[in-house]
């Protein structure tokens, strides 16, 4: 039986890979503000430094992340800085043959601001780009027989659609709504790709996915 710690696994991508590898005979262990099986807030230090040190899962997936309404900091103190702190030590503490996923964000590649890009997503796009890099470059620098794996999502359900459409999008209604060309990811559909991650052989490391949504920005109904 594998033993995989999810950090950031209350809600979203890390609820749903928690409900589906314990379903099919994994050690699941949760961890987050609220509703886990370990209660904690990965920016303080000393709940990371517990986390590694009474922790040897097979598998780590990382998930927590968060889009701060006004809070330029905090978003990068989850995102990256907690992230890749967490990412780091458990990179010195698992066993050989362990794995770290985390998961990041399609943002990672449009950290770039644009037009009329706010300031809370430039920060969030920023966020996601140093930690998705970090986990590249660990991946690459070999030190040790751990593997290091950065998937980047495009637009997942459940999401606030806000910053794509006028009207908001109820994510609990959206297999209802006609997308036309705009069509979310599902949980479903990360977890298939971390589960393809885990069970490539040892001596191949998948160092980054990224995974977007068939549809045209330009032309989706639902930016009308």
């Amino acid at each position: 039986m594998k033993k995989i710690l999810i950090i950031g696994g209350s809600k979203g991508i890390g609820k749903a890979s928690a409900d589906y590898f314990s379903s099919i005979g994994y050690d699941v262990t949760t961890v987050a503000r609220t509703n886990a099986d370990i209660l904690g807030d990965i920016t303080e230090k000393r709940v990371r430094d517990i986390l590694v040190e009474s922790s040897k899962p097979d598998i780590v997936l990382v998930c927590a992340g968060m889009l701060s309404d006004n809070n330029i900091v905090e978003t990068m103190e989850v995102n990256y800085v907690a992230a890749s702190d967490l990412i780091s030590k458990f990179y010195y503490s698992l066993n050989n043959g362990s794995m770290i996923i985390n998961l990041s964000s399609v943002a990672a590649m449009l950290s770039q601001g644009r037009a009329a890009m706010t300031p809370r997503r430039i920060a969030y796009n920023t966020s996601k780009n140093a930690v998705s890099n970090f986990c590249i470059s660990l991946s690459r620098s070999k030190l040790r027989d751990v593997r290091v794996c950065t998937i980047e999502p495009e637009i997942v359900v459940p999401t606030d659609f806000s910053d794509f459409c006028k009207n908001p999008i109820n994510p609990g209604n959206y297999e209802n709504y006609d997308f036309n060309k705009f069509t979310p990811l599902a949980p479903s559909d990360i977890i298939s790709a971390i589960e393809w991650i885990i069970g490539q052989p040892r001596w191949v490391n998948v160092c980054r996915i990224t995974i977007n949504n068939h549809f045209n920005h330009l032309q989706s109904s639902a930016l009308k």
